[in-house]
């Protein structure tokens, strides 16, 4: 295992299943793959269409030799989700997807996964769900934790049909760890990890909570 890498994943009180997903690899030039997944609850299989997506996008982008332009992705994308479609025509789900290059990152997401940086044991988050909450409150974190709404989602990934990913570049320091999160972890307000960042003080710290959502976390630790 990478030692940048912390993955944790717990499923929630209230479902039968974990439909959350998560993936990491690396490109033989040194890009990096980071993706996290949310099956939505109440469609159908889709805890495996977002384990099919994820998985084949993954394996697609290593033998792409690493794509790592918008528009090349965005085309990924969007031929992974024709190859798999027919097969989940009910299903929907979120995604985030990182890729990594020393000077410009490309995230690519829809629906309400959420990357953001970790200074001690806060966490900054660097993008917004596609929710109701977001749409008519702003970036009020509470707001966006706590309001019903915010599991009215307008743009998610679909098995039914294509809807292009909200893409965002960054520029991210490095040197400070990142995280990709499921809703399930964002949501519990404040969101916070613990210190130091190993994976056995995360999963501890998450086993403390109690998670009514599947809980998935995808953590990148500092550039040595």
């Amino acid at each position: 295992m990478d030692s940048k890498l912390i993955s944790s994943t717990l499923k929630g009180t209230e479902r039968p299943v974990n439909q959350d997903f998560s993936a990491y690899c690396k490109s033989d030039d040194g890009k990096e793959f980071w993706i996290i997944a949310d099956g939505s609850t109440n469609a159908k299989s889709s805890g495996d269409f977002v384990a099919s997506f994820c998985s084949l996008l993954c394996a697609q982008w290593l033998a792409a030799q690493g794509p790592a332009t918008e528009d090349d992705i965005q085309a990924l994308i969007k031929h992974v989700h024709r190859q798999i479609h027919r097969d989940f025509i009910y299903s929907k789900g979120s995604f985030l997807l990182l890729v990594i290059e020393e000077n410009i990152q490309h995230c690519f997401y829809l629906g309400d996964c959420r990357i953001g940086t970790i200074e001690g044991n806060d966490i900054t988050w660097l993008t917004y769900p596609h929710s109701l909450t977001y749409r008519s409150e702003g970036c009020d974190e509470k707001m966006l934790c706590t309001d019903p709404d915010r599991h009215t989602l307008f743009n998610v990934l679909k098995g039914v049909r294509f809807s292009r990913p909200t893409y965002k570049a960054l520029q991210l320091d490095l040197n400070k760890p990142l995280i990709l999160a499921s809703d399930g972890f964002w949501s519990y307000h404040p969101a916070q990890l613990p210190e130091p960042l190993t994976e056995e003080a995360v999963n501890e710290h998450l086993e403390t909570l109690i998670f009514t959502d599947d809980c998935t976390v995808l953590i990148r630790n500092a550039n040595q």
